[in-house]
């Protein structure tokens, strides 16, 4: 583009690609200096070399609005406490699983991070840049990819601090957990003997009998039948309750399975509340969207194959479907994504808690060497041009890593968080612990650029692992509630009146209908 640009036009007069309109100078700073670490060979970014990139700058439109960049200790494994031994063996103990505690970690501190009122900058009615609360609305957290343990931990674990969440930017429909509740009920109707698909529908939001001592273990242990048989013979109420649904299931079994799954959503169970309304106080509302899905499926069936339960169950067990919600609008709840998904969105305040594993390596069989097909085997069998094809192939994707890196930060308007969990062996009594994080990672990065804006060396602990480091002013406190701007209003008065009743409609009468 730069060749052409000057071709055509004077170089005066080519267009000036500095200025952010999205980010805070502290941020931008932090950017600029992120792009001078590593061992990447020339500008992550760009095909000049890096002294000509060093004298470009990111340039912050918002100029006058302090914004700043934190960096956390690395979460370590935890030891937990020796248990007695008639409680837990001893040779089953395991340290915390650092992911699951870097994800509490991080929903409490986004809890008081509302609940405190931290600022962040809005751009109001009039087109005035000022400072409100944080809301839950303002944090988009983002991840390498969805596969892994940290994922689903930071999800989980916001849920359980009641924070509003997105939930999955996309997941595999017959995977989530509210279709196979589902599933399940086909699955008994079908077969009502099979034991371990009844102890789920038990233990899940349409059988509520979550206390194991109380239900589960009552009904199963030293029982003579089948699961089944125990529950029907149960004299517990909740039994006998449920015991009346699942025999309407039974019953019901020859219908479409789009009515099936209708009737069991749609009407009262066990209860005045119908199904969608014991699924959502479990799974709360992100559970909505593949419950529908699967609804959409249970109708596109019954247009085309036999409406029979088995054929649908059958299918559904075989089905990858993605399905992937729009989260470009927050919509009053946290975004957790993928920085690939994240590409042209923005947030007040971004964290990255994904950070500690090295770049990913993905070895093609061929690769091209000067237009000729090579094949790449094992690393030690390498000839001269072999070895050159896979330094350039290795190079590229460590490029690719720190582009979406620069995506992953440039998403943050006011804030950047940068955390992450132990990546490797966990560390020995015996051994130097390490630092937890790979070469050339992100967090490696960043914490390489913190060091460099505090002018030296980042403050780190005995192993050697970054201690918290904050680059730009503290967040400020405000005295207004994360709710301000918003109003009560009154109820309209024709909430609660009756709609008038309206006149039968005209019969029209057409020869053609005959």
């Amino acid at each position: 583009f730069q060749a052409r640009s000057l071709a055509a036009f004077n170089a005066a007069h080519l267009p000036d690609m500095q200025m952010s309109f999205r980010s805070c100078p502290e941020i931008l700073d932090f950017v600029d200096t992120l792009s001078e670490c590593g061992d990447v060979a020339g500008h992550p970014y760009m095909a000049d070399p890096m002294s000509e990139t060093n004298l470009t700058r990111h340039i912050a439109h918002r100029a006058d609005q302090p914004g700043s960049v934190e960096i956390w200790p690395i979460e370590v494994p935890g030891i937990p406490e020796e248990a007695l031994p008639w409680q837990a063996p001893r040779d089953s103990q395991r340290a915390e699983d650092p992911a699951q505690n870097l994800a509490r970690n991080l929903a409490e501190r986004i809890d008081t991070l509302i609940q405190s009122a931290e600022q962040v900058w809005h751009l109001d009615e009039t087109k005035t840049w000022r400072r409100r609360a944080a809301r839950a609305e303002d944090i988009l957290i983002l991840v390498h990819q969805r596969t892994g343990a940290l994922f689903k931990a930071v999800i989980d674990a916001l849920k359980a601090r009641n924070l509003p969440v997105s939930g999955a930017d996309r997941l595999i429909l017959a995977d989530h957990i509210g279709v196979q509740d589902c599933l399940n009920l086909i699955r008994f109707a079908l077969l009502p003997e099979d034991d371990l698909t009844l102890a789920e529908i038990l233990r899940g939001p349409f059988g509520k009998c979550v206390d194991d001592d109380a239900h589960l273990f009552q009904l199963a242990y030293q029982r003579s039948g089948s699961l089944w048989q125990s529950l029907k013979a149960s004299p517990h109420a909740d039994h006998i309750t449920l015991t009346k649904a699942l025999e309407m299931l039974i019953r019901d079994k020859g219908q479409p399975p789009f009515e099936f799954l209708s009737a069991i959503l749609e009407r009262p169970w066990r209860s005045a509340e119908t199904g969608w309304a014991h699924l959502a106080a479990r799974l709360g509302s992100p559970m909505r969207d593949p419950v529908q899905a699967l609804l959409s499926k249970a109708l596109a069936h019954d247009a085309q194959s036999a409406t029979s339960l088995q054929t649908f169950l059958a299918k559904m067990e075989l089905d990858r479907t993605q399905i992937k919600r729009d989260l470009a609008r927050a919509n009053g709840k946290i975004r957790v994504m993928t920085v690939h998904g994240a590409k042209g969105l923005q947030a007040p305040i971004v964290i990255l808690p994904d950070t500690t594993r090295a770049p990913k390596s993905v070895r093609p069989d061929l690769v091209s060497s000067d237009g000729v097909p090579l094949w790449l085997g094992s690393k030690q069998e390498d000839t001269p041009v072999a070895a050159k094809a896979r330094a350039s192939l290795e190079a590229r994707q460590l490029s690719e890593h720190r582009r979406l890196l620069y995506v992953a930060l440039t998403r943050a308007a006011d804030r950047l968080i940068i955390c992450g969990a132990w990546s490797g062996l966990k560390p020995k009594e015996d051994q130097p612990p390490g630092k937890g994080y790979k070469q050339n990672s992100w967090y490696d990065l960043c914490a390489e650029a913190m060091g460099k804006l505090h002018g030296g060396a980042l403050l780190s602990d005995e192993e050697g692992r970054p201690l918290f480091a904050r680059y730009g002013p503290a967040p400020s406190i405000g005295t207004n509630p994360p709710g301000e701007g918003r109003t009560e209003a009154s109820l309209p008065s024709w909430l609660t009146q009756n709609a008038p009743d309206e006149p039968a409609p005209y019969r029209y009468i057409a020869p053609s209908a005959l």
